[in-house]
């Protein structure tokens, strides 16, 4: 089994702010160096929601390949991990919210989706946490509480993407 994992934070609060066509080449580069990947897995991050469409055809346009396409979201879509796969397996979507200051801010949480494949049971987690250095006790609970909230039993494996 080979696994694409990746983290891109878009910093488009707006809509006016969506990426450029020639902002998905990484993408596309990563993908062609490992053409035999069985699982892509995109976590971003700070995305306004009305994008997700154009950014999911946009993606599927990088990796020029015919992948099932599974979209888990938290917050109306500010924080989607984007989940490619060769194989038709069920996938489970499973939404982790986080709150800060005792408000809910939609930029920042978790979510992450289950799955099977190849006889592993897979968790790939979309977490978007407090920035700034003085931000790592805050973090460190936060990676706490996903990892309390995401077992990994024996024969499973959680796969952790994210970014401050």
């Amino acid at each position: 089994m080979s696994l694409l994992l990746c983290t891109w934070n878009l910093g488009c609060k707006n809509a006016s702010d969506a990426p450029k066509d020639g902002d998905y080449d990484w993408l596309a580069k990563i993908f062609k160096e490992m053409p035999a990947c069985d699982v892509v897995a995109l976590g971003i991050q700070e995305l306004h929601p009305s994008l997700l469409p154009k950014l999911l055809q946009k993606v599927q346009q990088a990796l020029q390949t015919d992948f099932q396409a599974v979209t888990a979201e938290h917050c109306g879509s500010y924080l989607p991990l984007l989940l490619f796969q060769r194989n038709t397996s069920k996938v489970e979507v499973v939404p982790l919210h986080f709150t800060f200051d005792k408000h809910q801010v939609c930029s920042k949480g978790c979510v992450a989706a289950q799955f099977h494949f190849g006889g592993l049971q897979l968790c790939v987690v979309n977490a978007h946490l407090e920035a700034g250095h003085s931000k790592v006790n805050a973090r460190n609970q936060m990676m706490a509480q996903i990892a309390s909230h995401f077992p990994t039993p024996a024969g499973s494996l959680l796969l952790l993407l994210g970014a401050p």
